[in-house]
């Protein structure tokens, strides 16, 4: 995916700086002494019905922290002065991936991240409240290229 590195980049860069994988760890690890102390003996049918049911919650916890930085990333970007449209390429590049993949019901429930198309007018929300008005920024595709000549 052309020009995408950057966008990919500021979006996991998001994830670092919020501490998402730190405060998952810290929310298993609480649900699974809670569920120790709450369920004690009950039968394994029991505890993973219970498990399932909050690994379904657990995922909107996801999807929000995917929204984070996808917020977080374009912000980057623009600072850095890069173009925020960069990270709208990136999803629409996604959409044209996934459109012919049908979930079903149950996939969509589990999906660690939300669908693309809520993403995408989410970025652009986000970047029209940057209030850059008339503000020329790159996509860098020059500085990508003089990279990409150096791997060959």
């Amino acid at each position: 995916m052309k020009r995408s590195w950057r966008e990919w980049l500021g979006h996991e860069i998001g994830h670092v700086v919020a501490r998402h994988s730190v405060k998952r760890l810290q929310q298993v690890l609480g649900l699974q002494v809670l569920l120790s102390l709450t369920l004690g003996e009950s039968s394994e049918l029991t505890q993973k019905a219970v498990a399932t049911g909050i690994g379904v919650i657990m995922q909107g916890y996801s999807r929000q922290n995917e929204f984070e930085a996808d917020y977080d990333g374009t912000y980057y970007m623009t600072m850095s002065g890069y173009d925020p449209g960069g990270m709208i390429q990136l999803f629409g590049k996604f959409k044209e991936m996934e459109k012919d993949k049908k979930g079903t019901f149950l996939d969509q429930l589990l999906a660690s991240h939300p669908p693309t198309p809520e993403r995408i007018a989410k970025v652009e929300e986000d970047v029209k409240s940057f209030n850059l008005g008339d503000k020329k920024l790159t996509l860098g595709q020059e500085s990508y290229q003089k990279i990409r000549s150096r791997l060959k």
